[in-house]
């Protein structure tokens, strides 16, 4: 699940976007079935629907009207596309972070690099953008930016292991640490004695 909307929940089920509409029940696929869906936000104003796709080398930033069913290409070269406000979020896929105006001109670099090559998650709560990126060294880096103020505040973790999942609470002030179970596979030697039953 990727958002929830008083009317609709926004899901991501095997890089395909789909959306479910609440009053109904009714399933509707967002993305085509050869687009491999990266991530998904909804509009500010909640009528649409903002993805990213990579096709080739290329990211694309598409948009999906609910009310016409129908999604239009609205950018090149971001993979991660944000609404904030009357403004956009975005990043690049180096994964440098930039402020958009309403018409998708750059306004400023914002102080925020995320390796999506590795582990990453990044959320926009409220005017914080909130990030957990597993580093190199196999520690993870926790990141709150002020989108208003432009204040940052970074944490290292060296404890939490490498398949943590991360929720941060509606203001990004907390956040919640999931650890996947790791299955070890053991060797089992079974013996069978012919003598017997």
């Amino acid at each position: 699940m990727i958002a929830e909307e008083p009317d609709y929940v926004l899901l991501l089920q095997k890089n395909q976007l789909r959306l479910l509409e609440l009053q109904s029940g009714e399933l509707n696929h967002i993305s085509y079935e050869n687009q491999q869906v990266w991530t998904a936000a909804p509009s500010s104003d909640k009528s649409k629907v903002i993805f990213t796709e990579k096709i080739g080398n290329e990211w694309l930033v598409n948009l999906f009207d609910r009310q016409t069913k129908t999604q239009i290409r609205i950018l090149k070269g971001y993979r991660l596309l944000l609404p904030w406000r009357d403004s956009y979020i975005a990043a690049d896929p180096k994964g440098q972070f930039y402020l958009l105006d309403p018409d998708f001109h750059l306004v400023k670099s914002l102080p925020l690099k995320v390796n999506f090559e590795l582990r990453h998650q990044v959320n926009l709560l409220g005017d914080k953008l909130v990030s957990a990126n597993l580093k190199t060294d196999s520690n993870w880096s926790l990141m709150t930016l002020e989108l208003l103020t432009g204040n940052s505040e970074s944490q290292f973790s060296t404890s939490l292991p490498i398949k943590s999942s991360f929720s941060f609470n509606n203001d990004g002030t907390k956040s919640i640490v999931t650890i996947e179970n790791e299955h070890i596979n053991q060797l089992v030697k079974i013996g069978y004695n012919f003598s017997y039953n």
